[in-house]
């Protein structure tokens, strides 16, 4: 199996997730990391259309707020400069950016941009990284199952409750 195939099928399976999360998901068919990707930064993007979707309520702050996901395969390679280059760009947007990182026959690990000081007005490039805000290989469930459980807002018993460094 080709990078190209291995990558396009961690996609399929990201997109699955949001989509069984209750989102809506449009991919960047046909794209390359870093080239001509969603924004040259992201492979899908995924909106929470509804205040109730399958069933489960999505925040208020959460409705209709799109979700940009990287996909990566073993590595979050260059997560820390992705992660500046989201805020870099996309400052003061409402947004989530989540890069979602699959480790075979493992579990899913979810990152985001993060800042501790959150006061937007006086935050620097220097001050943002990426932080863990969910990590199946620390959990008992199947690949998928609490990414899902986290996206939907629910709080699996034993995800993380804070953010952990990456």
């Amino acid at each position: 199996m080709t990078a190209r195939e291995k990558g396009a099928r961690r996609e399929r399976q990201a997109r699955k997730i949001y989509e069984d999360a209750g989102y809506a998901v449009q991919p960047f068919y046909g794209r390359a990391f870093g080239e001509t990707d969603g924004f040259g930064l992201f492979d899908l993007v995924a909106v929470a259309d509804s205040s109730d979707i399958d069933g489960h309520p999505k925040p208020s702050y959460e409705r209709g707020c799109p979700r940009f996901v990287q996909v990566k395969s073993n590595r979050a390679a260059g997560i820390n400069e992705w992660s500046r280059e989201v805020v870099n760009r996309f400052a003061g947007v409402s947004l989530f950016a989540d890069f979602v990182v699959c480790h075979d026959n493992e579990g899913w690990r979810l990152l985001s941009p993060y800042a501790d000081n959150l006061n937007l007005l006086k935050i620097t490039l220097d001050d943002v990284y990426a932080k863990t805000f969910l990590d199946e290989r620390e959990m008992d469930c199947e690949m998928g199952e609490g990414l899902t459980a986290y996206l939907r807002g629910e709080s699996p018993s034993d995800a993380r409750e804070e953010p952990q460094d990456s």
